[in-house]
């Protein structure tokens, strides 16, 4: 009975001792996974940083920004500036608004015309006479037609003398004058 119960008594104790042997190097691998996802997250943020700095240092980009803005006459948006560093941002922020205040200058002059059921954009200026194959080549609600001798040319949204066959292709509704083959939006 006595071996009985000593025999019992080590099993115990070496499962036991296997037992926390076989715990701590379960906790110490958890700990080194954490230790390493910690450093993979520190590393990650410091290359996000990197690029962060990078970007708000490249006086450039944010002036092309806004230049681009300012092309399109959109409405000038300088969120992407909170993100810089603030020593930063005073720097990027003329840059951006020098961009847009150039883009602007340069952005052709638009006329919102409202008719049934959806608006139409004209573009103000002297008439731009395009080569076309295709209706595609010339963009949203313009057609390719033959025109005077010129070959295919993009014809829609017209202003005064720019190509047309019908009145749907000209600004003001009007396409008269020229020749049967070469009229002109009056």
């Amino acid at each position: 009975m006595f071996v009985r119960v000593l025999v019992v008594f080590l099993a115990v104790s070496f499962v036991t001792s296997c037992s926390a042997e076989y715990h701590a190097r379960r906790q110490q691998r958890y700990e080194e996974r954490l230790a390493l996802r910690e450093q993979h997250r520190q590393q990650r943020l410091a290359q996000r940083q990197q690029r962060l700095y990078a970007v708000c240092n490249n006086m450039q980009g944010a002036y092309e920004r806004g230049h681009n803005d300012g092309l399109g006459r959109n409405q000038m948006d300088t969120s992407f500036i909170t993100r810089c560093p603030a020593e930063l941002q005073q720097q990027q922020y003329q840059a951006y608004n020098h961009g847009y205040q150039e883009g602007i200058q340069h952005a052709p002059q638009v006329q919102v015309r409202y008719t049934q059921p959806t608006a139409q954009v004209y573009v103000v200026g002297q008439p731009l006479v395009t080569s076309c194959t295709f209706s595609s080549d010339c963009g949203a609600s313009m057609h390719c037609r033959s025109w005077g001798g010129q070959g295919n040319v993009c014809m829609g949204y017209g202003s005064t003398g720019a190509p047309c066959w019908f009145g749907s292709d000209c600004a003001s509704g009007w396409c008269n004058g020229g020749t049967a083959n070469a009229r002109t939006c009056q």
